[in-house]
């Protein structure tokens, strides 16, 4: 399954791409795509905020005038012969290149492109021989200035013959028109074809009343302006291999800062594109966790306009695996999942996002099913057996850290056998630590989520007053469909409608049962929750009145101490025998020792590690209720904060 396809990856790139112009940029967005690790996500992420930051400052860049050059570096790394214009293509390049790079020095940006200074001197070669219009000038080598002075001369000298003959053949009334003209690379006059002059012919007129030809006089001269023209052709072709052998020398070299300037136009462009859609750089978590404050959708804030697309916030939290979203036909269901799926791929791409903040877990894989998939009819399957389809290969090729995105799951057969099938599929793919954010109809399937501490239901709301979908979603909550005041918006007849409600009195009064159920749940869990907080408050002004009463016990035994140890101190002093003084610095170190160990608030190392008891961590002094043991350490709970540390630092607590 290709999920880029499904969520349109191509079209956001369509987007970005508005804001490259040069043929490396293209080439390099092209190729764009979620990168192999997180590191690299998040160095890119930091370039195009560097580069946002640039455009703050009223820095811009122009990459109109950078050439396609994919073809002339092919040729120079084979040391194939360049052409003149093909040179001073490569000489514009190394020009703009040179440009950029000049902005870019002093920023986190200088690492993305390389010094080009050290072609600035084949730069400056390539001008001096070739001009803007792709011709070799004539100062390219001191061999070519003369032979061109002499071919200049000749040409002067053949004129003036040419111009005498144009004379003398015109009075005698030979000529079918006073002009000098160009057959052949020669000069020849147009003579009436009945006339016999020496010369050379060079062709006829298509009515054979003209014959072109090259008159006697001028054969001799014309033929040593070929000669060195000849010479000319020589000399040129000898000034352009010599720079071809020097691009040639240079070519990897070039080859990568085609690449490399083709990476800093796609994070100009990504920068530009963030500024117009009102974007941030998103934060990349590694704990699973998703979470969007006013995201758009991007293909729909540029078809639609940034006022008519809801923002949405979307939340998945790390320990949750499944999140449900139910509501109205046509709310926003798909385009939850479209917008989730699409920013995933973006900052995975190391592209800012159309939200106002955002906290992305990147996926190894993202599958994609559903979504009216039209290569379903193209494979000859049923849109059921197409997803079945799909949905198995997720289960052979999903691994934890993936994420799926199931639109209308398994909506198109018996709502029961659906709904359980799902639900199995949704247990499945928790099981294996697979995030899943799916969209149904199905209300069995709502039910069964909803006893599951890893998932969560949403809908999308849907305005009693108006009967319209808003198109915001709301967390922790069982939608309905709507379908039948959806049915009569759109003008379905009265008593038909009647019929349906009657139909579904039932089996809805059943679901609102359950609904109101779990809405006690949710209030009974509300209650224990304010209970936990005032234990934890409790204990917290328990834990403050024990540390200052260490602190004044502590205080206390440092004062008894300090006043015994200075009456020792003065005995040995007055002790003028060193046997009596031996015995009082013992007996000094003695109370000292004595005044340590009751000075020691920690007690005995912890004998038993028991999740729900409260330690005392050293050397930090905090005391803090065990939750959760791991491997060579634990967690404790801290008031409302996790602290996690070794095993061997918790103590009993006196």
């Amino acid at each position: 399954m290709n999920s880029r396809e499904k969520l349109e990856f191509r079209e956001l790139l369509g987007q970005v791409g508005r804001f490259v112009i040069s043929p490396p940029g293209r080439e390099r967005l092209s190729y764009l795509g979620p990168k192999n690790s997180i590191l690299e996500i998040e160095r890119a992420l930091v370039r195009v905020r560097e580069m946002a930051s640039l455009l703050d400052k009223g820095v811009f860049f122009d990459f109109s005038g950078i050439p396609d050059l994919s073809s002339v570096i092919a040729k120079a790394r084979t040391g194939a012969f360049l052409t003149p214009s093909e040179l001073y293509s490569l000489s514009l390049f190394i020009e703009k290149v040179h440009e950029v790079f000049q902005k870019l020095m002093g920023t986190a940006l200088e690492e993305v492109l390389a010094d080009p200074y050290l072609l600035l001197g084949l730069m400056r070669e390539i001008r001096s021989k070739i001009d803007e219009e792709g011709e070799v000038v004539d100062t390219a080598s001191e061999a070519l200035y003369k032979i061109r002075s002499e071919r200049r001369k000749k040409r002067r000298e053949i004129i003036a013959l040419m111009e005498g003959l144009l004379d003398r053949y015109d009075r005698k009334g030979l000529l079918r028109d006073r002009v000098v003209t160009i057959k052949n690379g020669r000069m020849v006059l147009p003579f009436k074809s009945h006339v016999r002059v020496k010369g050379v012919v060079h062709g006829f007129s298509n009515t054979e009343e003209t014959v072109y030809i090259e008159p006697f006089e001028v054969i001799e001269a014309q033929n040593r302006l070929v000669r060195v023209e000849e010479e000319e052709r020589e000399e040129v072709e000898r000034i352009l291999r010599e720079l071809a052998e020097k691009v040639s020398g240079s070519a990897g070299f070039i080859g990568e800062l085609y690449q490399q300037i083709g990476e800093v136009e796609v994070i100009y462009a990504s920068a530009q594109y963030m500024r117009e859609v009102d974007g941030s750089i998103p934060r990349i978590n590694r704990d699973g966790r998703i979470y969007l404050k006013k995201a758009r959708h991007p293909l729909l804030l540029k078809s639609l306009g940034e006022d008519k697309v809801v923002p949405l916030d979307f939340r998945l939290d790390g320990d949750l695996e499944v999140f449900l979203i139910s509501g109205p036909n046509a709310g926003g269901k798909t385009v939850v999942l479209k917008t989730v799926g699409l920013l995933t791929l973006m900052a995975a791409s190391g592209l800012p996002v159309p939200a106002q903040e955002a906290d992305l877990f990147i996926p190894g894989e993202i599958y994609a099913i559903g979504f009216e998939d039209e290569q379903d009819i193209l494979r000859g399957e049923s849109s059921f057996t197409a997803i079945l389809s799909d949905i198995k290969e997720l289960l052979e090729k999903g691994e934890r850290g993936d994420l799926a995105l199931l639109d209308e799951f398994l909506a198109s057969t018996d709502p029961t056998e659906g709904a359980a099938l799902a639900f199995a599929v949704l247990k499945y793919l928790a099981d294996r630590g697979i995030k899943v954010i799916a969209n149904t109809h199905l209300n069995p399937l709502k039910t069964l989520v909803s006893r599951e501490k890893n998932m969560e239901n949403a809908t999308m709301e849907f305005d009693p007053v108006t009967r319209t979908p808003t198109y915001r979603l709301i967390p922790g909550e069982i939608g309905y469909s709507h379908a039948l005041d959806i049915a009569r918006r759109t003008g379905f007849p009265g008593e038909l409608l009647s019929e349906a409600e009657g139909l579904i009195e039932g089996i809805e009064g059943e679901l609102k049962r359950h609904i109101e159920e779990l809405r006690k749940t949710e209030e009974e869990y509300s209650k224990k929750l304010l209970e936990i907080e005032e234990r934890e408050r409790r204990l917290r002004e328990r834990e403050e009145n024990f540390e200052k009463r260490a602190k004044l016990k502590a205080r206390a035994i440092v004062d008894k101490a300090m006043k015994e140890v200075e009456a020792l101190l003065e005995d040995i002093k007055r002790e003028k025998k060193l046997e009596e003084k031996l015995k009082k610095a013992k007996k000094t170190r003695e109370v000292l020792k004595e005044k340590k160990e009751e000075f020691d608030i920690y007690g005995e190392p912890a004998k038993e590690i028991v999740p729900g008891r409260l330690y005392r961590v050293k050397p930090l002094g905090f005391v803090g209720e065990l939750v959760e043991i791991r491997e060579g350490s634990v967690v404790l709970k801290v008031g409302r904060q996790r602290v996690e540390v070794k095993e061997g630092t918790l103590f009993e607590v006196k």
